[in-house]
Order: structure tokens, then sequence, then C-alpha cells
């Protein structure tokens, strides 16, 4: 099956049921996503969630950290840091808006380690 835009999950469920599995990218944009991965985990479908457990401003997604405790695997993978190379766990904001939720990609966000978040330049910190 091909890929299927949604900004709502729970308007998916009736075309699901012939599927095992459901994958669900950018899972921390659902507003559903809890109730949705529930309801598919307990009608006996396998939930795959590929989503960002942490804000550019490294606050937690509600939702998201919501589905930890409920999920029976957990994966976090980190990225490299788009500075020095090193591993990276945090997203930092390219540009001056301050909503949370920003639509964009490396022009709006970049992977950095803990050392290159705290920089205010892009420029590879002595410590990394």
């Amino acid at each position: 099956m091909a890929a299927v835009k949604a900004t709502s999950l729970s308007d998916l469920k009736s075309t699901l049921s012939d599927f095992r599995v459901i994958g669900i990218d950018e899972g921390q944009f659902f507003p559903d996503i809890v109730e949705f991965a529930e309801y598919m985990a307990d009608t006996g479908k396998v939930v795959v969630i590929a989503a960002l457990d942490g804000t550019y401003q490294r606050q937690g997604f509600p939702s998201i950290l919501t589905l930890v405790p409920l999920s029976e695997s957990v994966i976090k993978l980190s990225a490299v840091c788009m500075v020095c190379y090193a591993e990276a766990a945090y997203t930092k904001r390219r540009g001056q808006e301050k909503e949370v939720e920003v639509i964009g990609g490396a022009d709006k966000y970049m992977a950095v380690c803990r050392t290159c978040y705290s920089q205010d330049d892009d420029m590879p910190s002595k410590e990394c």
C-alpha cells in the first residue's frame, strides 16, 4: 500500500482492517496518536511509530511520551551532529520562528549533540 496523507488518524480506522502492520511517520504531529495506536494494538495490529520525542526547545511531545509506557518496545535512535559529527540527540532550530511546530527540513532544523546545542553558531566546539 502506498503512503496515505492524514491529519487525523481516527479517520483511517475503517480502511486498515486488512492490514497486519501499520506504520506511522511524524507521529508527534497527530493529536489522536495515543488513542489510535492503542485501538489498533488492541485489535491485534502491529503499530510502528516514528516520531521525535522532543521539540527544538528540548521539551517533550506529550503524546509521544504518553505512548512510551503503553508500548511493547521503544527504540530511541540518534542522528549525527551536523556541526561536529558526534552522536546527536537533539534538534536545533535554524531561523527565528518561535512556534513549536514549524514544518521544514534542513533549512529549518539540524541534528546536534549536547555541546553544539548550546553554541550560538554552526562552528564546532573545542569540546566536541
